[in-house]
C-alpha cells in the first residue's frame, strides 16, 4: 500500500492508471478501508492484517486516484470518461456512492485514522456527488481470466451488510468547479517568483498534505480553493491565497505590470491551516524515483 502511495505521488502515473485500470484500483482501496473501519471478520484476513498507518495508505491513494474520477459533466478534460467505481457493489444493493460516503465517514470519525488519512477521506466526501460511477463489478474482471475475481473488486457478505448498515446523518458537499478549474493553465506569482500550473486544480495539489503530522478541525475543500485561484485569474479578485494569479493564455507578462500588496508576501488565514501539511513532510512523504 505504500508503495502505491508513492507510485501515486507523481501526476503521470496516476493519469496513467486512471486510464487503464482506475476502477479496478479504487474499488480494492475502497475495501481496504471498508475492512480496516468496519472491523469486518473473515475478510481474508484484511482486518487483522490492516492498521491505521497501512489505512492512511489506502485511503490516500483513493483520495489521489479521485483527481482523475471527476464525472464528464464537470470535468470537460475527462474526455475519456474514467469511472472512478462502477455504479453499484453487492449486485446492485448498493450505490456506490454511498458506499463511498458510509465507509469513508466511518474512517473519518474513527479514532484510530490518522490526521493525514482522515484529510484524504474528507476531500473525498466533499466531492463524492461529482465522481463517476460507470458500469458494473463484474467489467472490473479480465474475460476467460479466473482471477482476480469478481469478488475480490466487489462489496457483499458480511461487508456489504455492515456498509449498509453505517447511518451518515449530515454530509457536507463540497464546492462544484468553475468552468476553468481543470483544464486551463495559469500563472502564480508572489511578487518575485513565477511558477506555472496546468490548472487551477493543480496548483492547489502543491498544497494538499502528504503527511500523518496534521490536526485540523475544519474542512478545507481542494475544488473551492481552486475555484478562487480562478476568480482571481478572471481578475474577480486582486489576490487569491497571498498571491497574484493570471491565465497563461492571458499573457504571462501581464503577471508583471501587476502590482502586488504587502499583504501578498504573507501566510493568509487558510494558508496558516495549510503550512503545517508542507513542514511534516519527512516521515511519510510518498515520492516517485
Amino acid at each position: 500500500l505504500h508503495s502505491i502511495r508513492c507510485l501515486l505521488s507523481d501526476q503521470r502515473n496516476r493519469v496513467m492508471l486512471a486510464s487503464t485500470v482506475g476502477a479496478r484500483l479504487n474499488a480494492l482501496l475502497l475495501k481496504v478501508v471498508a475492512c480496516y473501519s468496519l472491523q469486518v471478520e473473515g475478510e481474508v484476513g484484511l482486518t487483522d492484517a490492516m492498521d491505521a498507518e497501512a489505512a492512511e495508505h489506502a485511503v490516500l491513494a483513493l483520495y489521489l486516484m479521485s483527481n482523475h474520477g471527476f464525472d464528464a459533466s464537470v470535468c470537460s478534460s475527462n474526455e475519456h470518461q474514467n469511472a472512478f467505481l462502477p455504479s453499484k457493489f453487492g449486485e446492485g444493493h448498493i450505490d456506490a456512492k454511498n458506499a463511498v460516503v458510509k465507509i469513508l465517514t466511518t474512517y473519518a470519525n474513527n479514532e484510530g485514522g490518522t490526521s493525514a488519512g482522515k484529510h484524504a477521506a474528507k476531500q473525498v466526501l466533499l466531492r463524492a456527488n461529482l465522481l463517476c460511477y460507470l458500469g458494473s463489478v463484474t467489467d472490473l474482471t479480465y474475460p476467460g481470466k479466473p482471477y482476480p475475481s469478481k469478488s475480490d473488486y466487489d462489496i457483499e457478505g458480511e461487508l456489504l451488510s455492515v456498509t449498509k448498515a453505517v447511518f451518515v446523518e449530515i454530509r457536507r458537499e463540497g464546492a462544484s468547479p468553475s468552468p476553468d478549474t481543470f483544464q486551463r493553465t495559469v500563472v502564480r506569482y508572489d511578487g518575485e517568483d513565477i511558477k506555472v500550473f496546468v490548472s487551477p486544480f493543480a496548483a492547489v495539489e502543491e498544497w494538499s498534505f502528504r503527511t500523518s503530522s496534521i490536526e485540523q478541525s475544519e474542512y478545507i475543500d481542494d475544488i473551492a480553493i481552486a475555484n478562487s485561484i480562478a476568480s482571481c485569474a478572471d481578475g474577480l479578485t486582486d489576490q487569491s491565497y497571498g498571491f497574484v494569479w493570471k491565465w497563461q493564455d492571458g499573457g504571462s507578462d501581464l503577471v508583471e505590470q501587476t502590482p502586488v500588496s504587502e499583504e501578498a508576501t504573507n501566510v493568509q488565514p487558510l494558508m496558516d491551516k495549510i503550512q503545517p501539511l508542507v513542514e511534516g513532510m519527512a516521515r511519510s512523504t510518498p515520492y516517485s524515483p
